[in-house]
């Protein structure tokens, strides 16, 4: 127990993230595989700060930071939720966008990103590694420290991990606004980290589809 104690970091937090989201990038399921060996500790970490809440504990004075479903609160909602606007954004430009947004829309809201991530995809794209990596990267750094700082309320009511990210900050961090409102500063972040990435992508699809058409004609010509 004192191992596992000294877990509840923003180190050790941040290198699941990294490597949960390292782990997506190649096709493998990163939460699940990270989440064999952190859910040992991360259940019983939940349930004493359940506990210590019920009891009247504070939330600041709670004593855990990470618990099971601290990274909805910044993991997804800082790639796949502005992919999503940039996919609406650009559907005009690639219409193939607009139906594979409509239905990854009501998922996304419940943090299921499998749409996004294979459909678009995010998975083995080269254009989207970096900005990934980063924006996990990064929404773990931040939201530990928040959590920490007291700005988001630490979680002490085990929610459903498919909460919505801002019910989850709120409810679960015991009617914390901030928690409300964390997963759109992160969503924020994301498209800021995502937009250039983005544009390099959609600039390399047009360049596809017009390089398609130029084969086309061609071989319309010669027949």
């Amino acid at each position: 127990m004192p191992i596992l104690g000294k877990a509840d970091n923003i180190w050790v937090y941040t290198a699941q993230q990294f490597l949960s989201s390292l782990l997506w990038c190649v096709g493998l399921h990163g939460d699940n595989i990270t989440g064999a060996v952190t859910a040992t500790f991360l259940n019983a970490w939940t349930i004493e700060n359940q506990e210590q809440f019920a009891a009247g504990v504070a939330v600041a004075d709670l004593p855990y930071v990470w618990t099971s479903n601290l990274c909805r609160l910044g993991q997804w909602v800082s790639s796949c939720w502005p992919l999503l606007i940039f996919m609406y954004k650009d559907s005009k430009k690639l219409p193939q966008l607009k139906p594979l947004a409509i239905v990854s829309t009501p998922p996304a809201i419940f943090c299921i990103i499998e749409p996004i991530m294979f459909g678009l995809p995010v998975i083995m794209n080269p254009f989207f590694i970096i900005p990934f990596l980063l924006s996990h990267t990064l929404a773990a750094i931040f939201t530990y420290a928040a959590t920490a700082a007291g700005f988001v309320g630490k979680l002490c009511v085990n929610l459903p991990w498919a909460t919505p990210s801002p019910l989850l900050g709120f409810i679960g961090g015991g009617g914390s606004i901030g928690g409300l409102v964390w997963p759109f500063i992160m969503c924020a972040m994301g498209c800021v980290i995502f937009y250039p990435f983005w544009r390099a992508w959609v600039k390399s699809e047009l360049k596809k589809i017009a390089d398609n058409e130029a084969v086309n004609a061609e071989t319309a010509n010669n027949a």
